[in-house]
Order: C-alpha cells, then structure tokens, then sequence
C-alpha cells in the first residue's frame, strides 16, 4: 500500500505546480512588447500543447516548414520540446531558424533531463511514474528574440 499511496503524493504535489506553458505565458505577458509578432513551434500534429499567446501581441502562423521569419514579420519564436510527440521543433525547420534567433527565457519541467514515464498516446505532461525527474508540468518552452541583423538581411 505504500507504493501507490508515496505515487499518488507525488502525482498530486507534481500537479498541483504550475506547467511551464503557464509560466511562458505570463512571462510574456510581461516582458513581450505589445504587437510583438510571435510564432509558435512544436506543435506537430496540432495546436494543443502550444503555450497561449498573451492578447498583446499577434500570433503568427507559420506554414509547416517555414524557415523565413522576415517574410512573415516574425520578431519572437516560441518554442516547445518534450518526450511525448505532441511537443516536438521539427529538426530541419529549427537547424534553419536557429542561428537567427537569440534565447530570452526558458521553462523547463525538468530536475534531471530527460524523466519520467509518459503515455505517448496523450498529451498530458504529467508522468505515470518516474515523478522525481520533474518539478513541474508541462513541455520545455523557450521564448526567443530573432535577431534583427538576421531578419532584416533575409528580406
């Protein structure tokens, strides 16, 4: 009985914390000018897991693959990784994206990186075991600048 009991403890105290695409939010909210045009990547298979947009700037869409922020007049980058799919920056759109971006802030769920055991099948960030390896809910999201030397020169 105890097994399930400690679990169940730390499924709730792991719960109960708030999930990192809370915390980008509010950062945002914060810290992001008003009309900061700002693109979300990570969202594979569709928009469930992207951190919420604050109403002050203008969500970007970027169609799939896109790699030039300037044509879309994209100023910050937000993105989100996890183990479980639905949090997933496709690799060659990001090779291409990051050389032009700078890190602003970074959310991550993780004590020990990677952890914990995740159903692949849904996108809950919360583990069904293996809870020692996270301090919070939520895929690791970062907030990135891009770089006005590098949108200005892809115009």
């Amino acid at each position: 009985m105890a097994e399930p009991a400690a679990a169940s403890v730390a499924w709730v105290r792991l719960a109960a914390r708030t999930d990192t695409r809370i915390l980008a939010t509010q950062w945002m909210t914060e810290h992001l000018p008003p009309g900061a045009h700002v693109a979300r990547l990570g969202s594979v298979i569709f928009p469930i897991a992207d951190p919420v947009l604050p109403s002050q700037v203008v969500p970007i869409d970027l169609p799939p693959g896109s790699v030039n922020l300037a044509n879309h007049d994209v100023t910050h980058v937000v993105t989100h990784e996890h183990v479980i799919p639905f949090s997933v920056v496709p690799a060659g759109q990001w090779a291409a994206i990051r050389p032009h971006v700078r890190l602003l802030a970074e959310f991550s769920p993780w004590r020990t990186l990677p952890g914990g055991g995740f159903e692949r099948e849904d996108a809950f960030y919360i583990p069904l075991w293996g809870f020692d390896h996270l301090v919070r809910p939520g895929p690791l999201v970062r907030v990135w600048a891009v770089e006005p030397a590098a949108s200005s020169a892809r115009r």
